[in-house]
């Protein structure tokens, strides 16, 4: 058996319910594993709080409010008991929040823009080239 099992069968024993066969075996391991010796002290603390905590008085009706929701819980219908929701293709919708469109819309202005701009530079460039040109024709024309 490994820790997790004996730790079990520790809380077996404070609630008398462990066999006559595993009993001697649990306190045999817990004689050897600090881990387990600590989890049967912090049961042994836990349950000697228990005892000297005063008793609490219970308010009138708590059991049959309590009975009354537990009642209420099992009458509701249960997911898996409701028959399956079947929709065609085109009936299903896929959520997308209106941040994420409206992100999209400013991405796409964006390169609306830079390939605006981009066509001005290459557009001033070839005028710019083609004046050139000309300024120089010009200058070697008439020296």
């Amino acid at each position: 058996m490994n820790c997790e099992e004996y730790q079990h069968h520790i809380s077996r024993i404070y609630d008398g319910m462990v066999s006559a066969v595993d009993e001697p075996r649990v306190f045999e391991h817990l004689g050897m594993c600090n881990d387990c010796r600590v989890f049967f002290a912090s049961l042994t603390r836990i349950r000697s709080g228990l005892r000297t905590t005063a008793a609490m008085a219970v308010p009138e009706g708590v059991d049959e409010k309590v009975l009354a929701s537990i009642k209420r819980t099992e009458e509701r219908p249960r997911l898996s008991d409701r028959p399956p929701v079947h929709k065609s293709l085109w009936q299903r919708t896929i959520p997308v929040p209106i941040p994420t469109f409206i992100l999209l819309f400013v991405m796409l202005m964006f390169a609306g823009l830079a390939i605006a701009s981009n066509n001005n530079a290459q557009t001033t460039a070839a005028a710019m080239s083609a004046s050139q040109s000309v300024q120089l024709q010009h200058a070697f024309a008439n020296p």
